[in-house]
């Protein structure tokens, strides 16, 4: 299974993330090469499989999957981590494809907290 790493706002390649895919007691380790691109290898079929992305700048990305193909291609989106506290971010994707990503950011701008900042993209 192949994993496709991208910045979730820009949507560039992340080169170097530590990416982990452990299903039971098989754990694979892996970086991402300039295309972001990093491979969860010896996984067996039909298992349940938790991946964990690392690198510096984006918050740490997990999830879980069933490993129903093992030539599957799964699009990974990383948020950046923010500069304010007072920041939220939310990134939604669904199907296969990075055009159908909606990325919303929060800030707030008034420090009681009752006018928020909202932007959003859908791509």
């Amino acid at each position: 299974m192949l994993l496709i790493v991208r910045d979730a706002i820009t949507f560039h390649a992340i080169q170097s993330a530590e990416v982990t895919c452990i299903s039971g007691s098989s754990i694979t380790k892996d970086l991402t090469d300039s295309q972001g691109v990093a491979n969860c290898a010896n996984i067996p079929l039909n298992s349940t499989l938790n991946i964990i992305i690392k690198t510096e700048n984006f918050f740490t990305f997990t999830t879980v999957k069933e490993m129903e193909n093992q030539f599957e291609t799964i699009p990974v989106f990383m948020s950046p981590k923010l500069s304010s506290k007072d920041d939220l971010r939310g990134v939604l994707t669904w199907n296969n494809s990075t055009k159908n990503t909606l990325d919303l950011f929060v800030a707030e701008f008034w420090k009681g907290g009752r006018f928020p900042f909202c932007s959003e993209s859908f791509r």
